[in-house]
């Protein structure tokens, strides 16, 4: 037989091959549900390794593929077995990825025949693809069932979804058979054997099974089974022959049909269907992505006949459509076994993605639950697992007929759960955690050893909101360590304190509101508040509020109450009855104590004068109660109320506090979520209280670097954690707590991390700024048993930091916000996260597919007013974004201004408002990210093979922006158009500053982007290395002289001053260096002169032109104050320290260079400057040597040696190390003179330093000197005077 070839499709035919002929050619004019009966063979394959594929493919991050290749490795596979089964004659029922059902439709008179077309295929797939090695070293294995006889084909559902099922013994038998194969084996049923040509098969019995192993056809040449073949294609009525037998199906060629293509549709997802409509590719739905699974498991007695079965499983599938349709999920896959049916249904696919997905799902399952146990009479046992986290979505199968699945660990996993805890939803770890909902509506199930999953986790019983109690249960759920202070929240609990003295004394109530995305520690925060409160004394009564307490009116009152009456715990009504009579005695009259029977759930006796009260009087009434019992205790105490997560403030709630601020002086403390990111806007009473002038609303930023490193440590449980690791949280982390704390989760249980034991004399060689220098708390556990045991953490070797995804949980946080928008504003977003964090206008227009600048600036309107995108208009809001250091840290306090639910605004302003946020796009060059994470998200969403299109049309298009000055020519490439936009906005910027003689030969972008570019690509963890390439870059191409003298010059200069040369310390060169300056002053080159300046100042120096060095030096200040470069500061306070040190005169105090030190040794620029930070330290410790101050002396020296073997050999950095060599020396003689017993310690490492200094200055000749000084004064502090002199004599030769 030829190999089939494929063809184009059709819209129909492209929605066809989501479907098989039996559905394809089926009846549509029946009602449902509907029941066919009919003959045929069944092929069952079951092909193992896929999952072990999928974990591979999502933890290895060796592996920079992802999606597409694990796609392409799994269609190459189940595709190839796709196609054998269509060419012998097969219809795939079912395509699950790693599981096929194909049929065989024929009379009963030729099922023999049949019988051996489809045990031919069996074996030649089992011989061709029986066990296939992938390129990552996993084994994909297949084995095959067959069956024949009856079957039933069952359509269920309704006029938008429908769905197909086969029933009957012979589905039964196939999956039996199956399970009796192992890998590479062809199992024949019972009543497949039966009804074979006994005579063609040679089989192998099994023991104790009537099913039996086929081995192969026999008394048939390759010549006489193609005839035989093409004799039984006749019994297949749609097996394309004729002008069509070069074709899979004959469904590729059906011809336009609206009706045909409308009943198809039905059988298909909606997800599946926008891309066919969109004419798009179906792997753009191709991803590892987070999502939620319920898998529903339906015993039916046996006793049930077929017509009911099918009635009961239509209802259901109807009931569970509409069920989990409001949320976004969908029913993936309908099938049946053994009297039992499964639904498998998914939340949070491509397009669907919510927020509170865990509890949609959890919600879902226990409606679909309580629906199929009231069928009691058909439905036996009704099982639900439902697990989370990141599996496969997308088309497994061949081109002419696929499949949209899952495929998975956690799906696997939900199908255990559902048969082996059977009569209850169940539900994973994962899901109980993301779902957020109080942990009284679960139960933890006994642990149950499960087939195929190695550590399952805990197992929760989901007992469903209607079993919650109702008194209580609300506590925070973050609780304050007693290890751990709260990092990087300094200033928001000095406003807490601050805003609370001056509460005192006051008669009505004041709120502090901390709005912040998740993630940003609010919880955290409010946990802490509650802690000082309750040790200074106050009355705190703290709760959470969760998403479901928004629609149970006056819950919040009713738990705070419970809480500050101290009833929240008890377990009966008399206990609760009892604490309030003594708690009211006094306060309320005994025959109110009946108003409160309802809000606490307890009896009191109605007296007579409630009872004529009617419900509005009642419900004052019981309010002033509340108000009374609050007032007699604020009339001796602070009362401090902390609600977390308080936009699921119910309004009935919100109205009592709104009244309550009003009348009595009660300080409140809550977290917000920003009112973008709220479900519904707040009612007017949460609205004034937001709005109100006695509230204090703080909106959370970012933490600083150094805080999120702290907090990974404290985390970790160690003292520091390697430098790859520091810069992968920081840059991953951007700043938000709940990010970092995920990250580090994630590579834990990819078991990334390694944990070992750090020894005084080892170097913490990923101490960052001196982070650490305040040792973590004693009390802190670390990974061993033993509490005097530091550790350290590391990253496994040969793991690929950068080729790590997001974390199912962050990644599905972006993802919600994705899904969420319209295709047009997904395109933009995903097109420019493949620019990058912040990006043009211009290029994104340049690389939309066919889109107007009208549709783009429309687009980015919206996506601005939604937050997603922000603005950029001047030069220094550039910078700051795409500075190293995080975005602006600064505690933003400002007034509430929400708009209550009703209160809309009118068209005209709405109209007003949306062509003003257009004509500030329009104005704006540039733009980025609002929420870094979703540009990651966005990014990944991404096929490499698309990628790499959209960055060939980023490079044309920089290519044509590229080019030099009309003088020097045109046509030079840029690479790295990440960096653009700085140098971008920075020419526009100057524009108004340039003069006609410089517009006369002005210098492109792209002559910025080559300076721009080299300084950021050198800089590395520190700058050194990089003046030489920026200065010809930049003296190159950019002058307002004539081109050719400034090449000549930048050339002599280059070679000359900026190379190694500048160790000739000849006058000459430094004259040059001063022509140097004076070019990059006249072409307001700041930049480039801070780097001419500072090596200026260094030949100086080694010069001992020291008036010179003071005039450099007054230079170098001037400019790094005006451009507010704090690297320029750190070098000008590290050359006046050096002057105060070796000169003997001072151009800044020791105590002004100090200050600068103390005052910014925590800034993130400064942190990767490891060459400068050495010298400054170093030179610190130097001076309080010599004064003898060395209590003083430890804390520099400490640092300085942290950072010595992170600091890399350049000349910058030689004078640091000669610096800390020399304060080594130092304390090597002092401890000769007062601590003998420490001078061996002290002088093997400081010999061992000064080796690795020696080493690092072997390239630095003009170096030499300075250390054989050194090691001459070593020698003499240890006495050997002879060999002192020796090196002593080398230095001055040198």
């Amino acid at each position: 037989m030829e190999q089939r070839k494929p063809s184009d499709s059709t819209t129909i035919g492209k929605v066809a091959a989501h479907v098989p002929d039996l559905i394809v050619y089926g009846d549509f004019s029946q009602e449902l549900p509907f029941i066919e009966s009919f003959d045929g063979v069944l092929l069952f394959a079951d092909i193992s390794g896929f999952t072990a594929l999928t974990e591979k493919f999502s933890t290895d991050t060796s592996l920079d593929c992802g999606a597409e290749q694990l796609t392409q490795t799994l269609n190459h596979y189940v595709g190839d077995i796709v196609e054998k089964v269509l060419i012998y004659g097969g219809d795939i029922l079912k395509c699950a990825g790693d599981a096929l059902l194909a049929l065989w439709r024929v009379q009963r008179s030729q099922m023999s025949d049949i019988i051996t077309l489809a045990l031919k295929c069996s074996l030649r797939i089992q011989k061709e693809y029986g066990v296939r090695e992938t390129e990552v070293g996993l084994k994909l294995q297949v084995k095959i069932g067959l069956s024949s006889g009856h079957i039933s084909k069952v359509v269920v559902g309704d006029n938008k979804h429908q769905y197909f099922l086969v029933l009957g013994q012979a589905v039964d038998e196939v999956r039996l058979a199956q399970n009796l194969a192992k890998a590479s084996e062809v199992i024949l049923s019972p009543n497949c054997w039966e009804l074979c040509n006994r005579n063609m098969i040679e089989i192998e019995t099994i023991k104790d099974q009537r099913s039996v192993k086929a081995r192969y056809i026999k008394n048939i040449s390759e010549i006489e089974f193609d005839e035989f073949f093409w004799k039984c294609t006749e019994y297949l009525q749609h097996y394309p022959t004729g002008e069509n037998n070069s074709i899979l199906r004959a469904t590729s060629t059906l011809s336009p049909n609206d009706e045909l293509e409308k009943s198809l549709r039905k059988y298909v997802m909606r997800n599946i269907l926008k891309k066919i409509d969109d004419n798009q590719p179906l792997e753009y739905l191709s991803e590892l992505r987070p999502v939620t699974i319920v898998f529903v498991n339906l015993q039916f007695d046996k006793s049930v006949s077929t017509l009911d079965l099918c009635k009961v499983i239509h209802d259901v599938s109807v009931k569970i459509s509409n069920i989990i349709h409001v949320f976004s999920g969908k029913i993936n896959k309908v099938f049946t076994f053994d009297k039992g049916c499964t639904f498998l249904c998914v939340f949070g696919l491509p397009g669907d993605k919510q927020a509170d997905e865990s509890a949609h799902a959890l919600d879902s399952a226990f409606k679909i639950f309580n629906f199929c146990s009231k069928m009691s009479m058909k439905i036996k046992i009704v099982s639900i697992g439902v697990t989370s986290g990141s599996v496969f979505c997308g088309i497994v199968g061949h081109h002419a007929r696929h499949e949209y699945t899952v495929i998975g660990q956690k799906v696997n996993l939900a199908a255990r759960m559902m048969m082996y805890y059977p009569g209850l939803v169940s539900c994973d770890a994962v899901t109980y955690a993301n779902s957020r909902l109080p942990h009284c509506f679960f139960e933890e199930l006994p642990r149950a050893e499960m087939k195929g999953v190695v550590n399952p986790g805990v197992v929760y019983h989901y007992l469903g909101i209607s079993e919650k109690p109702m008194i209580g249960q609300a506590y925070l759920t973050k609780e304050r360590s007693e290890y751990y202070h709260l990092l990087g929240r300094e200033k928001e609990l000095e406003i807490y304190n601050s805003s609370l003295k001056g509460f005192v004394g006051s008669t009505v109530g004041r709120v502090i509101i901390y709005e912040g995305l998740m993630g940003y520690g609010k919880s955290k925060l409010l946990a802490e508040i509650a802690y000082l409160g309750q040790e200074a004394g106050h009355k705190v009564i703290a709760m959470e509020v969760t998403k479901i307490n928004v629609q149970q009116n006056f819950f919040v009152i009713q738990t705070l109450m419970a809480m500050f009456l101290g009833i929240e715990a008890c377990k009966s009504d008399a206990e609760r009855q009892k604490i309030l009579q003594g708690k009211l005695r006094g306060v309320v009259e005994e025959s109110y104590y009946c108003l409160l029977n309802n809000i606490f759930l307890v009896k009191f006796s109605t007296s007579a004068k409630v009872s004529e009260m009617d419900h509005e009087t009642r419900t004052e009434e019981m309010e002033l109660i509340l108000v009374k019992i609050l007032q007699k205790v604020v009339e001796r105490n602070i009362l401090i109320f902390v609600i977390d997560e308080a936009h699921f403030i119910d309004p009935a709630s919100w109205e009592f506090l709104d009244d309550l601020l009003s009348s009595i002086p009660v300080f409140m403390v809550m977290s917000l979520s920003p009112p973008g990111r709220q479900a519904r806007p707040p009612c007017v009473s949460a609205a004034n209280i937001i709005n109100s002038t006695k509230t204090t609303y703080v909106q959370l930023r970012e933490l600083k670097p150094s805080v999120i490193l702290q907090k990974a440590c404290e985390d970790l449980r160690v003292v520091s954690v390697s430098r790859e690791l520091e810069m992968f949280l920081i840059q991953r982390s951007h700043g938000i707590p709940f990010y970092c704390e995920e990250l580090l989760r994630n590579l834990h249980l990819k078991n990334m991390l390694i944990f070992h034991l750090w020894e005084e004399e080892e170097e913490v060689d990923d101490e960052w700024e001196g982070l650490f220098t305040n040792a973590i708390p004693s009390k802190t556990e670390s990974p061993s048993s033993s509490d005097n045991e530091l550790y350290i953490c590391t990253i496994r070797q040969n793991v690929k930091l950068q080729n790590i995804m997001l974390p199912p949980t962050l990644k599905g946080i972006a993802l919600v916000e994705l899904d969420n928008m319209n295709s047009s504003e997904q395109m933009v977003v995903k097109c420019a996260a493949i620019i990058g964090l912040t990006f043009t206008t211009e290029l994104l227009l340049h690389i939309l597919p066919e889109w107007t600048q009208r549709k783009m600036n429309q687009t980015l309107a919206a996506l601005v007013d939604s937050h997603i995108f922000k603005c950029f208009h001047k030069r220094k809001d550039s910078q700051k974004a795409q500075s190293q250091e995080m975005p602006s840290i600064e505690l933003l306090v400002c007034p509430g201004t929400v708009r209550p639910i009703g209160q809309v605004s009118d068209i005209r302003s709405s109209v007003y408002n949306q062509i003003k946020q257009e004509q500030l796009v329009i104005q704006c060059g540039v733009m980025a990210f609002c929420m870094p994470m979703l540009q990651e998200a966005a990014y990944e969403c991404w096929l490499k093979s698309q990628k790499k299109a959209l960055y060939l049309k980023c490079a044309s298009y920089l290519e044509g922006q590229a080019h030099k000055c009309r003088c020097c020519g045109e046509g030079d490439f840029i690479s790295f158009h990440r960096h653009a936009v700085e140098m971008m906005l920075e020419s526009i910027e100057s524009q108004e500053n340039i003069s006609e003689q410089h517009q006369e030969y002005p210098f492109s972008e792209a002559a910025s982007l080559i300076v721009c570019t080299t300084l950021k690509r050198l800089k590395g963890p520190s700058f050194e290395g990089m003046e030489r390439k920026a200065v010809t870059a930049e003296a190159s191409l950019s002058s307002t002289c004539s081109p050719e003298s400034v090449q000549m010059t930048s050339e002599d200069i280059t070679t000359s001053t900026f190379s190694k040369k500048l160790e000739l310390l000849l006058p000459q060169d430094i004259e040059k260096g001063y022509r140097a300056h004076e070019m990059c002053v006249r072409l307001k080159k700041p930049k480039l002169d801070y780097l001419v300046l500072c090596m200026l100042f260094k030949a100086l120096f080694l010069s001992t032109r020291y008036q010179d060095c003071v005039q450099v030096l007054s230079w170098l200040e001037q400019l790094a104050v005006v451009e507010e470069t704090i690297i320029g500061m750190a070098c000008f306070f590290s050359y006046c320290l050096e002057l105060l040190l070796y000169a003997g005169f001072s151009f800044k105090s020791f105590k002004e260079c100090l200050e600068f030190i103390q005052r910014n040794e925590k800034n993130c620029i400064l942190m990767t400057q490891n060459s400068i930070m050495l010298g400054l330290y170093s030179s610190v410790a130097i001076w309080f040597a010599r004064l003898q101050q060395w209590g003083n002396f430890k804390e520099p020296f400490e640092k300085a040696r942290r950072l010595l073997r992170r600091t890399s050999a350049s000349f910058f950095a030689t004078s640091g190390f000669c610096r800390f060599l020399e304060c080594e020396i130092l304390m090597l003689r002092k401890h000769l003179e007062e601590r003998p017993e420490l001078v061996r310690e002290t002088r093997t490492k400081m010999l061992k330093d000064l080796d690795q200094v020696l080493s690092r200055c072997s390239t630095r000749p003009i170096c030499y000197p300075r250390v054989y000084h050194l090691k001459a004064y070593i020698l003499l502090v240890l006495g050997n005077e002879e060999q002192s002199q020796i090196y002593l004599s080398q230095a001055f030769q040198l």
